[in-house]
């Protein structure tokens, strides 16, 4: 097992007291960092969100790691992911996506090399869906809200904000776990994956609709993720799923 991710593991075993959640009337189960996906298609360049058509026709991504970093995973992460359970019913779960990303229309390959022509915006997104230990999943129906992202600091004319619905797909709106993917991010290690669908309608400054983002293209959530190093999460009672299941997925990610 990866030295760090044994600590990690180590340390949230050892902590017992309650948190709560990033939604209300949960508590937080885990929290971890968010980084671009290498499997994404697009160019330009790995991404951690594609919205297809939003300013311009063709591919457009955002970041979910700094993009003055040369390459991807060396970058700092920009973005987290925060995994809650609801207090009252303990069969449902939150998957919060909440951070910075960095828009980009560019031709180029690779690695993100600048903050991007479209800008920055603030991303805020919370799946609901069920938790076994090893995989989050949502079937949220398509055209349920989700979240949004709002704009920080962009080009002149970019939407000022926009919100985003679920959208179902092969039986489900949204995944996270070990190995969803078909590919590895590297092939010694089994990084945590995510992915997803979504629909999304954009707003000026004052509130009004910009229209309906055309997805005859990808609108898609890709990217991967790794425990929040050095910052434990208090885990609910040891006995529940919840905690088991958290310390299970950490353990099997293991080198192999």
């Amino acid at each position: 097992m990866n030295r760090s991710v044994n600590a990690l593991a180590t340390g949230l075993v050892a902590t017992a007291a309650l948190a709560m959640g990033a939604s209300a009337g949960s508590t937080e189960i885990a929290r971890f960092d968010g980084y671009n996906s290498p499997q994404g298609g697009a160019s330009p360049q790995a991404y951690g969100l594609r919205l297809d058509n939003f300013v311009q026709s063709g591919a457009v991504t955002f970041s979910f790691e700094d993009p003055t970093e040369p390459t991807p995973r060396a970058g700092t992460s920009s973005v987290e992911i925060i995994l809650s359970q609801d207090t009252s019913n303990a069969s449902t779960y939150y998957l919060q996506i909440v951070g910075t990303i960095f828009g980009d229309t560019s031709g180029t390959s690779g690695p993100q090399s600048s903050p991007g022509d479209i800008g920055q915006y603030a991303l805020d997104i919370t799946y609901t869906g069920t938790w076994d230990g090893d995989l989050f999943e949502s079937t949220q129906s398509t055209g349920t809200d989700i979240g949004s992202m709002t704009l920080v600091n962009g080009a002149s004319g970019v939407p000022a904000r926009v919100d985003f619905q679920a959208k179902s797909s092969d039986d489900y709106a949204f995944r996270f776990g070990v190995e969803i993917g078909d590919r590895d991010r590297d092939p010694y290690d089994r990084w945590i994956e995510a992915t997803g669908w979504l629909m999304a309608e954009s707003f000026d400054a004052l509130g009004n609709s910009l229209g309906v983002v055309p997805a005859s293209q990808a609108h898609d959530l890709l990217f991967t993720a790794d425990p929040s190093l050095g910052r434990p999460v208090p885990l609910p009672h040891p006995a529940s799923l919840a905690g088991a299941g958290l310390v299970g997925l950490i353990a099997t990610r293991r080198r192999r």
